[in-house]
């Protein structure tokens, strides 16, 4: 079998980062790491030059329930490969499928579905055993588990699951139950790891559980307990176990979200990187855009709503799962917690493989382990993810760029770099421009497509974003300023409290006199030229609220009211933007296509499938109000950034 050799890389080890070596993967194994002057490469042999980018091993995402819409508890094998290949391109190679409480029923479908998955999976992350997160919880700390099907461990009960399955390689409980420290006995007794999750426990019951062999507690802080007060005494919980036994491993959900940057910074300081790991406990929205979704089964899974970059219970009061990826975690611990990126890395990929006993095997970059490789950007944006099963390289790290007239169109492998790549690009732009001037103005669109490459601008440290004046391109009529649907709510909450704009100006879409709003804004938008423009393209083509019957290219208002054509309203609930087509208002206030393109500096972001037909006919199409978009290739300074889903009718 011919060697695969990766050349010019930065490899991340778990101490330390090194230059100037070659790494040698032949039959599914790190076969050798050597000085680059002492490789001898053969004609056969299959070379990746990293470019001066990172080599790190690949990712272990040790509790995760879905990805890509699907979650491991639909019942169906196709749900398992595409959750595999979903989470493969953002750097997992390997992952534990995660259950969720239960019919005994869907438990055992789910043992007879992993087995057949396993066997068909060579093209995304691989399946390292299964994870049984209940149904041996605490009613107090069910979180989003259906607390209709929580029990007390039965040995009967668990043994039988036990015995069905071989693939169970942990299984979370709540300590503090009737007979869950024999399970726990037994649990270690079978190889299987015992973990704390769901509970009241005390401290004492803690300690208790842990010399029963319950050494690792499953997403610490979420859904468990702290210190209480019991009478006139104060009590120690889980969490405080957490740190003061120091056997026990944790896992956290580091999205930054589940866990702010104190609460990240004060689990590394205190449990360190060898006693942490982390997990993404991602559900089926991984990887897919804001609105409505299911945790667990569609039969009869718990209905969540995604929006903040996170899973939430319908009425908010908690969340349901994260929709996180592996690359986030990492670069959430970098860049938000300001830990080592070799540390970061070790808890993303030796820390988990330890606490699962597959260390021998996974983890690290060391001659003898499996083939398990990521290369990413110093934005820990993943542009190859390369499995041992057949050394497939899963993504592409070929950007496709072309011109269509003025337009610049580039297509990227993933949503994660072009959200990066985009963000990047404007923040140079940004950056150049702010040298010339002493501030500058930029409008922004408000749509799901936006999420990615808007998250990646705010951490852009280059910024000065007190020099900015900030503007929204449109806003429904009637809807209130704080109502999830609006887009100004939809901005405040993703970019405009995240970073200290000069000032935000907001359109009003419950005016008083919505005409004297336009003018308002429109003379606004005369006294603060615009600079930079960031907009997205809908499905029938428009920009901003120009929808196809109302758009005007030689348009002589700045701002108007305009009525939404049935395919506009649509994509709002297609987009799970509201619940049905009868809730989404009628009419917006918009800026016009004259105002955008005023703009010196227009930056075009349009991921998912959706929008595929609308790209090809903003690109190909004729340039006319039939395709708003398509007056983009008369823009000069003008670039549209795609993913391979929105650019799969583009045939280069």
């Amino acid at each position: 079998m011919k060697r695969l050799i990766i050349l010019n890389g930065q490899l991340i080890f778990p101490d330390r980062i090194d230059t100037g070596k070659a790494l040698i993967c032949k039959n599914g194994k790190i076969e050798q790491i050597l000085a680059d002057k002492m490789l001898e490469i053969n004609p056969d042999d299959q070379i990746i030059d990293a470019k001066q980018q990172y080599v790190s091993p690949g990712f272990i995402d040790m509790h995760v329930h879905g990805g890509g819409g699907h979650d491991f508890m639909d019942g169906t094998v196709e749900a398992f490969l595409r959750i595999a290949e979903v989470h493969a391109k953002y750097g997992t190679t390997a992952m534990v499928p995660t259950t969720l409480t239960c019919t005994d029923e869907e438990l055992m479908n789910t043992f007879t579905i992993y087995k057949k998955a396993k066997v068909l999976n060579n093209k995304g992350a691989k399946f390292i055993g299964l994870h049984l997160e209940g149904p041996y919880f605490s009613p107090s700390q069910c979180g989003a588990q259906d607390p209709n099907y929580l029990k007390k461990p039965c040995p009967k009960e668990y043994n039988h699951f036990i015995n069905i399955s071989q693939d169970i390689v942990r299984w979370s409980i709540a300590p503090e139950l009737e007979g869950a420290i024999e399970m726990g006995e037994e649990l270690q007794r079978q190889h299987i790891l015992p973990s704390i999750a769901h509970t009241d426990a005390t401290y004492e019951e803690v300690e208790k559980a842990n010399k029963a062999g319950y050494t690792h507690i499953t997403h610490l802080y979420s859904a468990m307990s702290s210190v209480t007060r019991r009478n006139a005494f104060r009590h120690a919980g889980v969490v405080e176990a957490a740190y003061l036994i120091d056997d026990i491993t944790v896992e956290i959900i580091a999205d930054g979200i589940h866990l702010p940057k104190p609460l990240l910074q004060f689990v590394y300081k205190f449990k360190g990187p060898d006693k942490t790991a982390l997990c993404t406990d991602a559900m089926r929205g991984a990887g897919m855009p804001d609105g409505e979704s299911i945790l667990g089964s569609l039969t009869n899974g718990q209905k969540v709503i995604i929006e903040d970059g996170v899973a939430k219970m319908p009425d908010r009061s908690a969340f349901a799962g994260s929709v996180a990826t592996t690359d986030r975690l990492v670069r959430t611990m970098v860049q938000l917690a300001g830990i080592p990126l070799t540390d970061a890395i070790r808890m993303m990929t030796l820390t988990p493989a330890r606490i699962l006993h597959i260390d021998s095997s996974k983890g690290s970059l060391e001659a003898g382990k499996d083939a398990d490789i990521i290369i990413f950007d110093n934005q820990i944006n993943v542009i190859n993810t390369i499995s041992e099963a057949m050394l497939s390289i899963v993504n592409e790290s070929e950007t496709k760029v072309f011109q269509q007239e003025l337009l610049t169109i580039k297509i990227y492998p993933t949503l994660q770099q072009m959200g990066n790549e985009a963000a990047k690009e404007v923040a140079d732009r940004i950056c150049k421009l702010l040298e010339e001037k002493a501030e500058i103005n930029m409008i922004f669109a408000a749509a799901p497509s936006q999420n990615e490459f808007l998250n990646h601008l705010i951490h852009d440290k280059r910024i000065d974003w007190t020099r900015i004046n900030a503007f929204h391109m449109d806003e429904y009529i009637g809807i209130h300023p704080d109502a999830p649907q609006s887009f100004g709510h939809f901005l405040r909450i993703r970019i405009f409290d995240k970073v200290p704009f000069k000032k935000v100006n907001y359109l009003n879409g419950r005016a008083e006199s919505l005409e004297e709003e336009c003018k308002r804004y429109a003379d606004l938008l005369t006294k603060y030229p615009v600079d930079i423009v960031c907009l997205g393209i809908g499905e029938n083509g428009h920009i901003a609220f120009n929808d196809p019957d109302v758009a005007d290219f030689n348009d002589p208002k700045l701002v108007k009211i305009v009525k939404l054509d049935p395919v506009c309203r649509q994509q709002q609930v297609n987009e799970k933007c509201f619940e049905r087509l009868d809730l989404v208002p009628k009419e917006a206030l918009t800026l016009t296509i004259p105002a955008l393109l005023k703009a010196e500096w227009m930056f075009c972001i349009v991921p998912f499938k959706n929008k595929a037909h609308a790209v090809y006919r903003a690109i190909y199409g004729e340039i006319s109000e039939k395709c708003p978009a398509s007056i983009l290739r008369r823009k000069e300074k003008s670039s549209l950034y795609l993913d391979t889903e929105s650019a799969e009718q583009i045939n280069l």
